[in-house]
């Protein structure tokens, strides 16, 4: 009683608790691995994950928002978090920050290798009859770890993932114990 109000004063949030609204942010190259829903089918599946209580949950994709972040230029997409009060081991809250992981469109017949196996120019460097090859190599996924390579490999092919002075095509090289 006796308070003023003003046209910017917030008088009160109204929320439904039995769906949120996650906001993320979302490399912009990352986006064509990423199913945004359409009138056919739901937007990809994402697993939301509390940093305070650890607390996990499934939720959907709704939609890509139509601009960009400020700060990183990352595209923006909103996620549903369906009953996020009855998460367990505790609930997810309003204005908590969590952690998403977006399901990707499956990738078949690609060979994963650790990062440091990926040379300049996308080769890997691989050992047959005792000689190094360089062959050059289609990578269609990387991440801070790992590459997926969908070409320039075979399966059971001997790959190089420590350093050489001068690799050479042909040169004769000698594999390490246990390989």
């Amino acid at each position: 009683l006796g308070s003023r109000v003003s046209i910017t004063d917030t008088l009160a949030t109204l929320v439904d608790t039995r769906e949120f609204w996650v906001e993320a942010a979302v490399p912009v190259d990352r986006l064509p691995w990423i199913t945004l829903p359409d009138k056919n089918r739901p937007g990809s599946t994402v697993r939301i994950r509390s940093q305070a209580s650890g607390a996990e949950r499934t939720g959907q994709l709704l939609r890509l928002r139509g601009d960009l972040e400020e700060q990183g230029r990352l595209a923006r997409v909103q996620v549903s978090l369906p009953a996020p009060l009855e998460a367990k081991p505790a609930p997810i809250l309003l204005g908590e920050y969590v952690r998403l992981e977006i399901e990707g469109k499956g990738l078949h017949d690609v060979i994963r290798l650790p990062r440091a196996a990926l040379r300049d120019n996308d080769t890997v460097w691989t050992v047959h009859n005792a000689t190094l090859a360089i062959r050059p190599a289609t990578v269609v996924w990387r991440d801070t770890h790992t590459v997926l390579v969908s070409g320039g490999l075979s399966s059971g092919d001997a790959v190089v993932t420590s350093e050489l002075a001068t690799p050479i095509d042909g040169m004769p090289v000698t594999l390490g114990e246990g390989r």
